[in-house]
Parts: structure tokens; sequence; C-alpha cells
């Protein structure tokens, strides 16, 4: 259990340094993303009408159960039009890469890299086969969440397959690091 917990404590340090490198010095970090033009009027009308913290949806319908056949068909009439959309909004704003925010991260990557682990044990793969079951694991959690946000909620495909991009390699990279790590040592073989 110790090597498991050191290997995927040196695995979520590599993934946390690649995952900032990635962001930091590539176009990944902001890739699908745009600034809102007029922004300083528009953030005026949000911290006038927008009092707490929250991820919106909009146009808003409450619940789509209690409407009556007009009302959804009114509603659904509105996303046609548009605008719509999905609107993260912090009125009160925080700290960029706070010391929390990057605990939180290198624990999230400790977590997941444990996962890995345990996953990978399970497995009779040599190095190359561990390293593609770390990219399958990366492409299903892209699969699963950012296509399925792409999908639903519109957002931007560009900003999607850096997603992806950065889920399959950095999986694929963890792995790399797991089976490197956790390598048994195999004592020379001696003849008698």
């Amino acid at each position: 259990m110790s090597r498991m917990i050191f290997a995927s404590t040196v695995t979520a340090i590599a993934v946390f340094i690649w995952s900032f490198l990635l962001h930091a010095a590539t176009p990944l970090g902001t890739a699908g993303l745009s600034s809102l033009p007029n922004e300083p009027a528009l953030l005026d009308l949000m911290r006038a009408n927008i009092p707490d913290k929250g991820l919106y949806f909009f146009p808003g319908v409450g619940e789509l159960d209690s409407l009556s056949e007009d009302q959804q068909r009114a509603w659904e009439d509105k996303i046609k039009a548009g605008p719509n959309g999905l609107l993260l909004f912090d009125p009160a704003g925080h700290e960029p890469l706070s010391a929390q925010q990057l605990i939180i991260e290198l624990v999230n990557d400790f977590l997941a890299a444990l996962l890995l682990c345990i996953l990978i044990g399970y497995t009779s793969l040599g190095l190359w086969g561990r390293v593609a079951f770390g990219a399958g694991i990366g492409l299903m959690g892209w699969l699963a969440i950012s296509v399925a946000y792409w999908n639903w909620y519109q957002f931007p495909a560009a900003y999607v397959l850096a997603e992806g991009f950065e889920q399959v390699l950095t999986w694929a990279i963890a792995a790399l690091v797991l089976s490197l790590v956790m390598r048994r040592r195999t004592a020379p073989a001696t003849d008698t």
C-alpha cells in the first residue's frame, strides 16, 4: 500500500506540473474561450441583477415537469430564438491561482492517480499497454463529460477538443509514471 501511495504522489505531482505547463505555456489553456464584448457595461448589469454565486442557465424555465404544454413550447421557442447558454458567475470574485485552489487541484490529482494505480493493478498489461489504458481512462472521462457539455450546453468545439487532447495525453503520461515508479525491482539472477 505504501508503494501505491508513493507512486500516486509522484504521479500527482507529475500530472500537476504537466497540466500547469499545458495551460501556461501552450494555447490549450485558453482554447475556445473569448472575452466578453463591452465587458464593463455587462459586468455592471450582472452585478446589479445577479446577487448570488452560481451556474445560471438561460433562458430559465424552472421545473420542466410543472410547465403546461404552452409554457414548455414558449420556453422551447426562446431556446430556438436565442440567446441561450450557461453563465458561471461569482459576484464577489476570488483570488486567481490561490493557494487553496492549487492544493485542491493537487489533492484531486492525487486521488485520480491513486484510482488509476488501483485500476492498473487489476490488469496484466505491460508498460505500453498500461500507457494505453491510462489514455483510455482519459478518453472515457473526456467523452463522458466534455463531449456531453459540447452536445447539451454548446461548449465551443475548440475548448472540447483541447480538453480531449489534454485528458488523453495527461492520463497516458500518468500511467507511464505510475508504471515506472511501481515497477518491481528484481534482483539479478546469480549462478550457483
